[in-house]
């Protein structure tokens, strides 16, 4: 909470945090929570090559939208978003922010731009981030979860240790039981927490 307060001033609320051993591993069980086989996730291209894996493996359908070239700020190709999102079988969106790979920061103005596509039809958010920016938590608490950790300002991924926030109990607790009951990660790696 500190962290998030003195590096970009977001709130966050203490009772949305649960620990992960992984991004990766919350974005999976995240996919597996909030779609089913033969459902749609919507991701901005160039991606991730991680989320391959993880929407191909658990039986999604990969729907990428273009970002513009590095010449052009890697805009957002804004009739393509809406038109992957209105599809009925896309019921994720996945975002990195700062984007991996381009390292595009999106705004606050263009997360309550997306935030607001995937709410009119609801398509759920994930959103994996870092700061400095802001946090899809500051723009919307509905139908979102926001995926961190310092692996990757830090390099510190073999330290085994992510978190998530969570606004809605109701996913909060989907998740926490996914995570301790089906897959008896009862505790967190405690050179990851440290």
């Amino acid at each position: 909470m500190e962290w998030f307060d003195r590096r970009g001033g977001a709130r966050v609320n203490p009772e949305w945090i649960v620990y992960s051993p992984s991004v990766i591993f919350t974005v999976a069980t995240l996919i597996r929570l909030k779609s089913n086989p033969g459902d749609a996730v919507v991701t901005f291209c160039p991606m991730y090559d991680a989320f391959f894996g993880a929407i191909r493996g658990n039986g999604r359908v990969l729907v990428p939208v273009s970002l513009s070239s590095a010449m052009d700020d890697y805009q957002i190709d804004w009739d393509g978003l809406e038109r992957a999102c209105t599809d009925p079988l896309a019921k994720v969106f996945l975002l990195t922010n700062p984007h991996n790979p381009t390292g595009k920061v999106f705004t606050k103005a263009e997360l309550q731009r997306i935030a607001s596509i995937c709410a009119e039809t609801n398509t759920f958010d994930i959103i994996i981030g870092e700061v400095p920016y802001t946090p899809i938590t500051e723009v919307t608490e509905k139908n979102t979860a926001l995926a961190c950790s310092s692996s990757k300002t830090f390099n510190t991924a073999g330290l085994i240790g992510s978190y998530a926030f969570f606004p809605e109990k109701g996913l909060r607790e989907e998740f926490l039981f996914e995570l301790k009951q089906r897959n008896a990660l009862s505790s967190t790696s405690i050179l990851g927490m440290y």
